[in-house]
């Protein structure tokens, strides 16, 4: 009967004990449950507005980077330049020294 008893007592302090983990491990999941979980989601709802925010500076950025090219392409193309002119006038022989040559 003593053994019976003593055996009994074991499981009673096993169970006490594993109660007591069981308890903590809760305690720890409902901490990071309530606590850690929202923080991290703020955090990466903050991490994702800095990212949106900052790819939307990039585009804006190129955006005029490329208007900048745009308009200097277009000065460019409008931009008479004489020697390019007489170079391709000179090419296609439609040059008025030898028009008057001609006559």
């Amino acid at each position: 009967m003593k053994s019976f008893e003593d055996k009994l007592a074991q499981v009673k302090e096993d169970i006490e004990r594993e109660m007591v983990s069981g308890r903590e491990n809760l305690s720890y999941l409902k901490g990071f449950l309530e606590n850690d979980i929202p923080k991290l989601h703020e955090r990466l709802q903050i991490e994702m507005q800095e990212r949106e925010e900052q790819d939307s500076m990039i585009a804006l950025k190129t955006s005029e980077e490329l208007g900048k090219l745009q308009e200097e392409v277009n000065k460019g193309i409008n931009t008479v330049d004489p020697k390019r002119e007489e170079d391709e006038r000179g090419s296609r022989g439609d040059s008025t020294c030898l028009d008057k040559r001609n006559h």
